[in-house]
């Protein structure tokens, strides 16, 4: 019961700023902050002992060396961090389907527009919301239990 709260929270804050993402290409860092407030509320300990933590400072770590190169937004690092935080292995299924429509699209734009791939400003935020859908519907018909 537990993770649906959960998804219900990640649901809400990545509707919130994939609007911010698109519109300002900002991310609130109240949003992030609300991720990792309804972690510690829902799991409270279990945090350590499910692993969550160590996951989201493992994706954390990559995201920011992703950072350092200019290859993706501060914003965009501290919400997939703390998407992580809340949701845990779960966030990586809703992290692979929205890095893979992500590249996808970004791949058909740079195409139509004959831009490097590589030097495209795309908001990542508007790509977790089909990224979570996924991943909700991924679990409930694939995995019930499980995962």
């Amino acid at each position: 019961m537990t993770i649906w709260i959960a998804y219900l929270v990640g649901c809400i804050t990545c509707c919130w700023t994939a609007y911010t993402d698109y519109k300002s290409r900002i991310i609130p860092n109240i949003a992030v902050l609300i991720n990792i407030i309804a972690a510690i509320l829902i799991f409270r300990i279990d945090l350590i002992k499910n692993g969550h933590l160590w996951l989201a400072l493992s994706l954390f770590a990559v995201m920011f060396i992703m950072w350092l190169f200019k290859l993706i937004g501060a914003g965009d690092v501290k919400l997939l961090f703390s998407l992580t935080l809340l949701l845990g292995y779960n966030a990586y299924i809703a992290i692979f389907f929205t890095l893979l429509l992500f590249m996808i699209t970004g791949y058909v734009k740079a195409k139509r527009t004959a831009d490097n791939y590589f030097k495209l400003q795309m908001p990542l935020a508007p790509f977790l919301i089909p990224g979570m859908v996924l991943s909700i519907i991924i679990k409930i018909l694939i995995f019930k239990n499980i995962v």
